[in-house]
Order: structure tokens, then sequence, then C-alpha cells
């Protein structure tokens, strides 16, 4: 009877039983099969009729204790699971933008033709900049040979 109104009342239970007997009475020790919530156990002692009458009574608090944690636990889960998704779609978004970006900047841009004047004038002066250095180096260089040609000759 007692399993008939277990599986009537409580059809997604999940429990673990033990039971020890002594002296014609009873210890009836009932855990929530979740193990990892750390549930204390009911215990129950008395004669068989005893537990038998009120074990369904006493059982239906505990029971119904246990869905709200597992329910909450599975919420929270799912939750997480969810936060987690999101960060990685944020991140994936993030990496995607900053390709986007680089793929941007690496880009040449096209210059118009008063830049590329510009540019060609700038390129010019740099050019004729670098020459005259060049001949001032070797203007100084020659000027040096011949200071030592007139040291020599004295």
């Amino acid at each position: 009877m007692f399993f008939t109104q277990l599986a009537e009342q409580f059809p997604d239970a999940n429990l673990k039983f033990t039971v020890m007997g002594k002296n014609g009475k009873i210890t009836v020790g009932i855990l929530p099969g979740v193990s990892e919530l750390n549930i204390r156990p009911v215990t129950l002692t008395g004669t068989p009729e005893e537990i038998d009458t009120q074990i369904i009574e006493l059982l239906k608090p505990v029971i119904d204790d246990n869905r709200e944690i597992i329910s909450g636990i599975e919420e929270q889960k799912a939750d997480l699971k969810r936060i987690q998704e999101e960060q990685k779609k944020k991140a994936e978004e993030a990496k995607n933008k900053d390709k986007s970006k680089t793929k941007a900047a690496t880009k040449p841009k096209k210059e118009t033709a008063a830049e590329k004047k510009k540019r060609l004038e700038a390129e010019k002066k740099k050019k004729e900049a670098e020459r005259k250095k060049q001949e001032k180096a070797a203007e100084a260089a020659r000027i040096e040979e011949e200071k030592k040609k007139q040291v020599i000759l004295f």
C-alpha cells in the first residue's frame, strides 16, 4: 500500500530508503536521490504499523521542499548557461568587429589628385634634401682630402 500511495502522490519522486529493524521496531531513513544537494535525510522510528500510517504524510513536505530546491537549481543552471552563451556571443561579435576594423585600417586609401600632388612634392623635397646632404658630405670629404695633401707637402 505504501509504494502505491507514493507512486500516486509523487510520481516523479527520487528517494533512497534504508530500513533497519530491532526489537519489533523499525527505523526508516529516507534520503532524496539528489546527492549533490546535501539534503538531510528523514529518519522515522516506530512499529511497522505506525510508520506505515504516517510515512506518506511525513514525506509530503520533504518531497515538496526538495522539488522546489531542485527546480531552483535547474533554473539557476539554465540561467548560467544562457549567460555563458550571451558572453560567448558578445566575445565573438567583438572579435569580428575588431577584425573588420583591422581590415578597414589596412585597406589603402584612395588618394585624391591634390593629395597625390602633395605627396609627390614632399618626396621630391626629401630626395632633394638627401642629394644636398650627400653633396655636402662629398664636399667635406674633398676638402678634408686637400687638407691632408697640404699637410704632406709642408
